[in-house]
C-alpha cells in the first residue's frame, strides 16, 4: 500500500526520475545537496514500501501518483 502523504518536493523528485533526468539534473533544478537528494529518495522508497528506486517509480506510475 502507498502512503499518499507525498511532500510537494518529493512528488516534483518523483516525476522528475520517471521522466528520466539525472541525479545531478534534479539536484541542480531543486537546489540540493546530493545528501538531500538521497534522503528524498529514501523517503519516496519507504513511503511505496519499494526495494529500489525504480520500483518505486513503477508503483507510483502505477497507483497513480504520476502521469507521462
Amino acid at each position: 500500500m502507498v502512503d499518499q502523504n507525498l511532500s510537494w518536493l518529493e512528488r516534483q523528485v518523483l516525476l522528475q526520475l520517471a521522466q528520466g533526468h539525472p541525479t545531478h539534473h534534479i539536484t541542480q533544478t531543486f537546489s540540493m545537496t546530493v545528501n538531500e537528494y538521497r534522503s528524498v529518495v529514501d523517503g519516496l522508497q519507504k513511503k511505496f514500501q519499494a526495494r529500489s528506486l525504480q520500483e518505486a517509480i513503477v508503483l507510483a506510475y502505477e497507483s497513480g501518483f504520476i502521469r507521462l
